[in-house]
């Protein structure tokens, strides 16, 4: 996998938002390490892609739909308003926490 594409990526869906690009770095070399551990030879896209959002959520939830529209490829309208209930459902979970 390209640590480049990752971090590139990143870049692109966080842009205008307020994260840093220390934060950037940290998602990319989380995501990296976990595959390492994970001791995989290839790795696929739609892997790295799962690695990325779920860490990309807890950083900036607008960022995150970005990354996500160009990852999961949305059809409609409804397919992304059905990835935004699932953010706003987690949310809730945490803050009930």
């Amino acid at each position: 996998f390209s640590r480049d594409k990752i971090l590139n990526g990143l870049v692109r869906s966080c842009e205008k938002r307020p994260v840093g690009y220390q934060q950037l770095e940290d998602i990319t070399n989380k995501v990296e390490w976990r595959l390492r551990d994970e001791g995989h030879e290839e790795v696929s896209s739609r892997e790295i892609g799962e690695h990325v959002m779920n860490l990309l959520m807890h950083v900036d939830q607008v960022s995150y739909v970005r990354f996500a529209s160009v990852y999961k490829e949305f059809k409609d309208v409804d397919q992304l308003l059905e990835s935004m209930q699932g953010i706003l459902q987690e949310k809730n979970k945490r803050s009930e926490s």
